[in-house]
């Protein structure tokens, strides 16, 4: 996240209500979210990190997260196991 987006974001509130927090203390309001998915294999430091063997089947997911005048406010890179991960995706944004 661009630290001019959210100067003084603490961490947790980056880790438990991220976009109530831009919205109430920040006044940046999510107006688009882009997420591509793929599956990737886990190299030695994914796999020390997910404590999972080389080679196994991941999903990597990368997010763009933008306000209504098309900045970027947060950006994320994610893996998650293959073999312990399902996905629900819903989003409402108002």
């Amino acid at each position: 996240m661009p630290w001019q987006v959210a100067p003084g974001i603490t961490k947790n509130q980056a880790e438990h209500s991220l976009f109530q927090t831009l919205s109430q203390v920040h006044d940046v309001h999510v107006a688009k979210t882009t997420e591509a998915l793929e599956i990737a294999l886990a190299d030695e430091k994914v796999s020390g990190l997910l404590d999972c063997s080389l080679g196994t089947p991941c999903f990597y997911i990368e997010t763009v997260t933008e306000d209504a005048s098309g900045r970027t406010i947060e950006y994320s890179r994610s893996y998650f196991r293959g073999d312990k991960t399902s996905f629900v995706i819903e989003r409402s944004y108002s």
